[in-house]
């Protein structure tokens, strides 16, 4: 079973394992932030419920059966009704950090870690593994979210690799590491672990052909996907060449084919690497989920000594795309309002 644990800012630690009713332990390839929600009894006039005073900013830290670190967070909610009989906390890991912060950056020539780094030593956000996309970026990231800084980053990354990032916190710091890099242990299956499971393909959001301009619109080539345009037809998007860029590398990372999603909720038994960004894979003849899939959204329940896990899985490996705005030839190599840390720092917070 997880344990739950509290962290004042006096440095008091109080294990909450044995108090909580509920505990959701969640993540979204968009929201970028995980987060957990857990609901504890109030009963101010009992004496046999044990009061333990949670202050918002406060930590929380979540470990999985073998003791091992899975979340490390900073109360953001509290929820309470005079006639309720328990109160609601919603925690969020340091990401929310990165979402709630604006910053004022231009880059001329930065490779995708470098941008992190910068955007995170502003914030005062520790930094872990970033993955190298090398590169060199060229974009203003203004009045936008330190988050959406680091994904303009690799977004722009992603269109030379051809691979897919996600952020994540590890032990109160950022990482970056490839989407889908990892698969989870178990295979889902409905004879041993599913209890449920729906599935949807689409072509709305398709493209099956990619039109490439230069900086004055005129005609430079195209890109298609041969077979999907045959099936589906021409569904096309342009894309603007970049001055001394190969074209045809990032024109092709913009092709898409059906997209194929699913709900499924799996019975739980410890498993904590069911979780967005990892890879999954999936054998179910009766929906046709089989093969490897790719988790955008994941839910982990701890209640009544029972784990359910509801998965939101894509065939295609998606990422949080983010544009940045175009440099003016006539800006700062980088530049920031308010450049460099203003002596606040998550390393204040990041106590085990």
């Amino acid at each position: 079973m997880i344990s739950l644990k509290h962290v004042s800012r006096a440095g008091v630690k109080t294990d909450l394992s044995g108090l909580f009713l509920r505990l959701s332990w969640s993540g979204d390839k968009s929201t970028a932030a995980r987060s957990v929600t857990f609901s504890v009894l109030f009963a101010p006039n009992d004496k046999n419920i044990p009061k333990v005073p949670m202050e918002l900013g406060e930590m929380i830290f979540v470990y999985d059966d073998d003791g091992k670190e899975i979340f490390r967070g900073y109360l953001f909610k509290m929820s309470k009704s005079l006639s309720g009989s328990s109160i609601e906390y919603t925690a969020y890991d340091g990401l929310r950090y990165l979402t709630q912060s604006k910053v004022n950056r231009i880059f001329k020539a930065a490779t995708a870690a470098s941008v992190a780094r910068t955007v995170c030593a502003e914030i005062g956000v520790p930094v872990g593994y970033l993955e190298d996309a090398g590169g060199n970026q060229r974009f203003t990231a203004l009045n936008r979210s330190a988050y959406e800084a680091v994904m303009i980053g690799y977004t722009g990354a992603s269109k030379t690799t051809g691979h897919k990032y996600i952020p994540r916190m590890s032990a109160g710091r950022l990482s970056v590491i490839r989407k889908g890099a990892r698969t989870a242990a178990v295979m889902l299956t409905a004879d041993t672990n599913l209890t449920e499971a729906s599935y949807t393909e689409s072509i709305e959001d398709a493209v099956t052909a990619v039109k490439i301009v230069d900086k004055n619109d005129n005609y430079v080539g195209e890109v298609t996907a041969a077979d999907n345009l045959k099936r589906y037809g021409r569904l096309q998007e342009i894309y603007q060449q970049e001055e001394k860029k190969d074209p045809y590398t990032p024109a092709r990372a913009m092709l898409k084919g059906a997209e194929r999603t699913a709900n499924v909720t799996v019975f739980g038994n410890g498993q904590v690497d069911l979780i967005t960004g990892n890879a999954v894979r999936i054998q179910d003849q009766l929906t046709g989920l089989v093969g490897l899939f790719y988790v955008d959204s994941d839910e982990h329940v701890w209640e009544n000594g029972m784990q359910t896990i509801t998965l939101t899985v894509n065939f295609q490996n998606l990422m949080d795309e983010q544009e940045g705005g175009e440099v003016d030839s006539g800006s700062s190599k980088a530049s920031s309002s308010g450049a460099g840390s203003t002596g606040y720092s998550l390393d204040n917070f990041v106590y085990p």
